[in-house]
């Protein structure tokens, strides 16, 4: 039995030509510098005196907000879980019970076997992942002095037993007289790493490695935490001179970079989520994971292996876990840096084509997450013999001045130029508050950059125009000298042909485009299929007169499924991208709303069930100033819709992506629509003018413009793959609502020198979200635009599946003082484009077109909706997938 239980040993092999994927260790560029200091932080008596661990264990319960004497150090969690067995057999005797949450590590299979004890094994079923909580529960309540071993979150699968069932284990613990073991090494993946320790009490012990959340699986050191009576009663003081120096100076160190590992731990964790979608759309089927990794699962046995040794072939060691219980045909990778993942993606996406891995009817034609700087998002053959991306140790770490210090700013000189055609480049937003201003911010980092042509109908180089606001705009010209070409009255073939010439005179390398959306087809299309990078404003596509004419209505949706398959095919030659900066994707108080959901799903499987938005935009507008404005003005036929509501759009397809359930597929209706014409004909239109004093006679207008939406109501059903209904959601947007406007129109709006700006505007809204009986979530906004950005949150829990049931925050400037701002979008897109290394906390807020496909699906089926209730052809409803 023992040659069994311990065979002959395994010696680990380093891999130098392959990143190694396959044991969960932390991988990313930034550990390496912060380890880096643990090396050099170690003296020569560390090595030559035998250990003290006084001060890490004290670092530790600070840490971990405890105290020392409920703390034990161990050589790595294994021991720990040795130390346990021992004892559990000590106490009960041989035959003793251990009842194992199962898969599990390694260790507890072997130890058990070694010490002639009992294992139970309560395994999981895949596809009803709630029945092994309930099973574990059952058999602690039938059993009595049993050691109850489970991993959270769990580590073959990822999987995390909700709060409520770990309560009910120690509370059956409690009553029974088992021993409950945690172990926790992936918590930092799944939330506030301490979190657990707060569980440590009566007859429950937690272990706490810092193999993988800290990047020490080389050091072998873990804390084992529990009352002081049952510590001592383990005996497990001796294990903590098993500790060697080296280790406790590594952990020292590493503890007080805490702010630089949340913050990768951060990055993983939005990976991760990311990342699963990508490997749905390709036709995988990845398992719930609250670790740093994700366990597909294949067909059979056959196909993991083929899986494996495809990827090994293209440079990344993954593993195998069909020996493992109940994981037959399941592979399982670990989730890096974005970078490196998005390698592997694009690696899975290769071995699946030559391999037959996954079902073709299970994929969607997408891309693959985000690709790889300066590498084709899918390898061909030939690339089989190229070296893999570089990662971990292999990737060169620029000079940082300490541990914490990011790769951003620091690849200026490796950094080829960037030339840029800027589209619409005269209007407010792109002049003045982000994209002009941030190619400036890049400039004078010394980042070689710059503007070669600006496509706009207004001059750039007209006179006065620093004094209208557009002082960024002046001094880009100062400094770039940029063509400017006037697209005015230049149909589609004639507009190719001048930016072709412009191309070849001086080749862009990408385009920031911010143009009216209607126009923004025939720039992506132009910039795709040259293969050029695209940043692009939303909404992504929008066709002229879609408010009213069900043709228009249609194509929005045929031009970006064309254009996503033209992305495709480039993509398969040359790396080029298509961002939208999608700044609510980035902002602090919706990363916090996206958080909460996703937990809430994560752990108990539970979705959005209602989600009712309401937005009062407060826009008034004469009625003469209604034939203002070009980008969010009426005269193309489309309306209210095609301003910020695509903004709110996306959330809700953001978020409705974090939380499904059992939703899969979306029925949208229409149930009201006011448009310019009939609110033109209400005395409502001209109130606030007449007490402005300048109010007048209704405008003569184009019938394309009284046709558009002004204000609107859409409902979108949820429902499962049986059509039972699960929830609804809700957006109405109100544009006539309270106005802070006390001026009439000005001369420079009245002159068009720049785009009308509305004046009194409100940016106020609520959102209110529940997931079921088990969260619900309230955002809260009234601010007068221009003035204020601050946004309040509450969630309520139920009591039973948290420890803090109610919370609130309230983000002031959430706008500009959130961690990442549209600037710092626009200038990632940039380094994109120059095929440099991207800060790992701004990459992972890019939006790219494929990350768009269920937002753009809404919005393109509510103006399907509109369009059709116009033509006397309407649509009861309109289906979209989820999934």
């Amino acid at each position: 039995m023992g040659d069994e239980l311990w065979p002959a040993p395994t010696r680990r092999l380093r891999r130098p030509h392959r990143i190694e994927l396959a044991r969960n260790e932390l991988v990313h560029p930034r550990v390496e510098t912060i380890l880096r200091s643990a090396s050099t932080a170690i003296p020569p008596e560390t090595l030559r005196c035998y250990p003290a661990t006084a001060e890490t264990a004290a670092l530790l319960a600070r840490y971990f907000d405890t105290d020392t004497d409920r703390l034990v150090l161990t050589p790595g969690s294994d021991a720990a879980l040795r130390l346990v067995c021992e004892h559990h057999r000590r106490r009960a005797g041989d035959g003793a019970t251990v009842l194992l949450q199962d898969p599990n590590y390694p260790a507890w299979h072997q130890t058990a076997g070694l010490l002639n004890l009992r294992l139970r094994r309560i395994t999981a079923d895949l596809d009803n992942p709630t029945t092994q909580h309930d099973a574990l529960v059952r058999a602690a309540r039938r059993t009595k002095n049993a050691l109850i071993a489970v991993s959270v979150p769990n580590g073959p699968l990822g999987s995390v037993l909700p709060p409520d069932t770990l309560s009910e284990l120690a509370q059956v613990a409690e009553r029974r007289g088992h021993l409950l073991v945690l172990d926790t090494c992936y918590q930092a993946f799944h939330g506030p790493i301490g979190d657990p320790v707060t569980r440590a009490r009566g007859r429950t012990l937690v272990v706490q490695s810092l193999s993988k959340s800290h990047a020490l699986a080389g050091t072998r050191i873990a804390a084992m935490f529990g009352d002081p009576e049952l510590l001592r009663d383990l005996a497990a003081g001796p294990l903590e001179h098993a500790v060697s120096g080296a280790s406790l100076t590594a952990a020292d160190v590493v503890i007080r970079h805490h702010d630089a590992f949340q913050a990768i731990w951060d990055e993983v964790r939005d990976t991760r989520v990311r990342t699963a979608h990508s490997l749905r759309d390709l036709g995988y089927v990845p398992l719930p994971s609250a670790g740093n990794f994700l366990t597909l699962r294949l067909p059979d046995r056959v196909s993991a292996g083929a899986c494996v040794a495809g990827l090994a072939d293209l440079g990344y060691a993954i593993a195998d876990l069909s020996e493992t219980t109940g994981l037959a045909g399941c592979v399982r990778f670990t989730v890096a840096d974005a970078e490196t993942t998005d390698g592997v993606l694009a690696a899975l996406r290769t071995v699946s084509r030559h391999n037959s891995l996954v079902k073709p009817a299970g994929c969607r034609s997408s891309t693959v997450g985000r690709p790889r700087p300066g590498h084709p998002i899918t390898p061909t053959d030939d690339e089989r013999t190229m070296r893999p991306p570089r990662a971990n140790g292999n990737r060169p770490i620029p000079p940082a001045t300490d541990a914490t210090s990011t790769l951003e700013g620091n690849l200026v000189d490796r950094t080829r130029p960037v030339n840029i055609l800027l589209i619409g480049g005269c209007g407010h937003w792109a002049a003045k508050e982000n994209h002009v201003p941030a190619l400036l911010d890049l400039k004078a980092e010394g980042f070689p950059v710059r503007v070669g042509a600006v496509c706009d109908p207004r001059d750039p180089y007209r006179e006065g125009i620093g004094e209208l606001g557009m002082a960024p705009l002046v001094d880009l010209v100062r400094e770039d000298a940029p063509i400017w070409l006037d697209p005015a009255r230049l149909p589609p073939d004639a507009l190719y042909q001048a930016l072709d010439a412009l191309h070849a005179r001086d080749p862009f390398d990408a385009l920031v485009i911010a143009c009216n959306p209607v126009h923004h087809m025939v720039y992506l299309r132009w910039a795709v299929t040259r293969g050029l990078h695209a940043l692009c404003d939303k909404p992504v596509v929008c066709t002229e007169n879609a408010s009213w004419d069900p043709t228009a209505a249609h194509r929005i949706q045929h031009d970006f499924d064309d254009l996503l398959r033209e992305l495709e095919k480039q993509q398969q030659v040359r790396p080029c991208h298509v961002v939208v900066p999608l700044r609510r994707r980035a902002n602090d108080a919706y990363l916090t709303v996206a958080r909460e959901i996703e937990e809430v799903q994560h752990v108990h499987q539970q979705g959005l069930t209602s989600l009712n938005l309401v937005k009062n935009a407060g826009m008034y507008r004469l009625p003469t100033e209604y034939g203002m404005g070009d980008a969010h003005g009426y005269g193309s036929g489309v309306g209210s819709l095609a301003f910020s509501s695509y903004h709110f759009i996306d959330v809700i397809a953001w978020y409705l992506s974090l939380a499904p359930g059992r939703a899969t597929r979306l029925v949208l209706t229409n149930p009201y629509v006011r448009r310019l014409g009939n609110y033109l004909r209400t005395t409502e239109s001209q109130l606030l003018g007449r007490i402005l004093g300048v109010a007048g006679e209704p405008p003569v207008l184009a019938p394309e413009a009284l046709r558009a939406e002004v204000d609107f109501v859409f409902h979108a059903e949820l429902l499962d793959e049986s059509r039972n209904t699960l929830g609804l959601v809700t957006y109405s947007c109100f544009n006539n609502t309270y106005s802070h406007r006390t001026t009439g129109a000005s001369e420079v709006d009245s002159a068009g020198l720049v785009p009308f700006r509305e004046k009194g505007r409100m940016s106020q809204f609520v959102m209110d979200i529940n997931q079921g009986n088990l969260q619900h979530l309230v955002m809260t906004k009234n601010d007068v635009v221009g003035e204020s950005y601050r946004i309040a949150v509450r969630r309520r829990r139920n009591p039973r599946v948290t420890e803090e049931p109610s919370r609130e925050w309230l983000f002031e400037d959430a706008h500009h003082g959130s961690r990442i701002t549209p600037r710092h979008l626009t200038q990632a897109f940039v380094r994109l484009a120059a095929g440099q290394e991207l800060p790992p906390d701004v990459a992972r807020h890019l939006s790219f077109l494929h990350d768009q496909r269920l937002s753009h699906a809404i919005f393109a089926g509510f103006y399907r909706l509109m369009a059709a209730d116009y033509a006397g052809q309407p649509l009861e409803q309109l289906l979209v997938d989820l999934t």
